[in-house]
């Protein structure tokens, strides 16, 4: 309970301070990945938490999450805002992606080779690479 408190303080912190750009550039989302055997856990842990300003953002998820699929989907968010900005007329574009998870050491090097294989494709589009005349 004292991780999902700090967790809450962070997340309540970043809304007050950047409003609604927090949730535009940033989320913060807790899996449980406990046993199935035992359904009663989650359901009191959604209980005790249900006040808080992270579980009403939607924060808290049942199951293994698809970190793939959220990492892919998080950096696609970043490069179609840069490619609006660019339209827009502003040529400064930056994002910058943050990936923190508790796993095995396999995992960590499954999520590090996805997100450098995906800012590599976003660095090679925006470098000019991708440009042809």
């Amino acid at each position: 309970m004292h991780l999902w408190e700090d967790l809450d303080r962070l997340w309540s912190g970043l809304n007050e301070h950047y409003g609604f750009y927090a949730t535009k550039v940033s989320s913060m989302n807790v899996y449980v990945t406990g046993p199935s055997n035992n359904p009663g856990t989650f359901e009191e842990l959604k209980q005790s938490v249900q006040g808080s300003t992270l579980f009403a953002s939607g924060g808290l998820h049942q199951g293994r999450p698809d970190l793939s699929r959220l990492i892919q989907g998080s950096i696609e968010d970043r490069v179609f805002e840069n490619l609006e900005s660019m339209v827009g007329g502003n040529m400064e574009t930056s994002s910058s992606t943050l990936v923190a998870f508790c796993g095995s050491p396999h995992l960590g090097s499954q999520v590090h080779q996805h997100v450098v294989d995906l800012m590599m494709a976003r660095n090679l589009l925006f470098s000019g690479g991708g440009k042809h005349y």
